[in-house]
């Protein structure tokens, strides 16, 4: 009798995830190794995520400073510092596909769960932004409020 193979791993994409990702591209920005918060799926191919960021600098920004999501340290252990949030600039469109393959060539990362309580501040920066564009803050609205079971 044969063994049975072990399924393989799979990433865990679910809302409030926290992935660090090696050389994330971001549109205008180097690729650079980044931690992403998951706010939620666009569709059954697309989650959407927002960058965090360990510069005080953006949560001290006149302008921006309040489209930001503080993460105190020790939040999340796999966190390296204080982190940010940011809810700027624009909202990532992340191939689930894309993710996975990486995930399994060791380019992503799973580092855990924030707590829910962050999911409501982020969706509550989001409906008040004054930086992202109306149909992104739209699309972030539908994917937080959005019941994932209904994407299987």
């Amino acid at each position: 009798m044969r063994p049975v193979p072990k399924p393989k791993p799979t990433l865990d994409l679910s809302k409030g995830s926290v992935l660090h990702i090696e050389d994330f591209k971001a549109f205008g920005f180097a690729a650079k190794d980044k931690y992403i918060y998951v706010i939620g799926h666009q569709d059954a191919a697309t989650v959407l995520a927002f960058v965090l960021s360990s510069q005080r600098k953006w949560a001290e920004h006149p302008f921006l400073g309040r489209e930001n999501v503080n993460i105190p340290k020790g939040t999340l252990p796999t966190l390296p510092s204080e982190s940010w949030i940011q809810c700027f600039h624009q909202v990532h469109e992340l191939s689930v596909a894309e993710l996975q393959a990486r995930f399994s060539e060791l380019g992503v990362k799973h580092k855990g769960h924030l707590p829910p309580e962050f999911l409501a501040k982020v969706r509550n920066v989001v409906e008040c932004s004054d930086v992202l564009k109306q149909y992104e803050i739209q699309d972030c609205l539908d994917a937080i409020d959005s019941d994932k079971s209904k994407l299987e």
